[in-house]
C-alpha cells in the first residue's frame, strides 16, 4: 500500500520549530511529509525552484498550510507591485486546483487581529458609505474605493498583516 504524502506549506524561517515538530509527527503516524526544506520535492533543472515545489502538489494526498506573522517570499512570476503573490500564496492556488484534503492552520494570533481588522473595516464602510441613488454596479464600486482607502490608514500590528489579511 502506497504512503499517502502530506505537503507542507508555510513560511519556513519563522515557523521552522513548528515544521520540524509536524514532519516528526506525521513519520510518526506512517505519513510521508512533503517539505522544501528537507529535499522532499524534485526540482526539475529546467523550472524555477517556486515552480517545483508547486507541481509537487499534484503528487499529495494531502496539502497542509500554516499561516503564521510572515508573508512570505513573493512569487517569482510577480508582474506587478500592487499586492505581491507570496511562494505560499501559490502553493494554495495550486491546492485549490486539485482534489486533495486541505487543512489550514491560523495561528490564534494572527486571527485575532484578522477578526479586529474586519471589525474595524465595516465599521469604517459603515460611517463613510452613502447609498442615496446608487445602482448595484456604482454600490459595488464604492464599497471596493472605501476598502481600499481603509488599507491605506488601518495601523497593522505587523508589517506583513497587509498582505496576510
Amino acid at each position: 500500500m502506497a504512503t499517502p504524502r502530506l505537503f507542507i506549506s508555510s513560511t519556513c524561517y519563522d515557523l521552522k520549530e513548528v515544521r520540524h515538530q509536524l514532519r516528526n509527527f506525521i513519520e510518526e503516524i506512517g505519513y510521508e511529509p512533503v517539505m522544501s526544506e528537507y529535499g522532499d520535492i524534485f526540482y526539475d533543472y529546467k523550472k524555477h525552484v517556486q515552480d517545483s515545489c508547486k507541481e509537487e502538489i499534484n503528487k499529495c494526498q494531502f496539502f497542509v498550510l500554516i499561516i503564521g506573522n510572515n508573508y512570505g517570499s513573493f512569487y517569482h512570476k510577480q508582474q506587478d507591485n500592487s499586492s505581491p503573490d507570496s511562494v505560499t500564496l501559490q502553493e494554495l492556488k495550486k491546492a485549490l486546483e486539485t482534489n486533495i484534503y486541505k487543512h489550514i492552520f491560523i495561528n490564534k494570533y494572527v486571527d485575532y487581529d484578522y477578526k479586529n481588522y474586519l471589525t474595524a473595516l465595516k465599521k469604517y464602510i459603515a460611517e463613510n458609505l452613502i447609498t442615496e441613488d446608487l445602482n448595484d454596479e456604482d454600490y459595488q464600486k464604492t464599497i471596493k474605493n472605501l476598502k481600499e482607502e481603509f488599507r491605506k490608514i488601518y495601523f497593522y500590528p505587523q508589517e506583513s498583516y497587509k498582505y496576510i489579511f
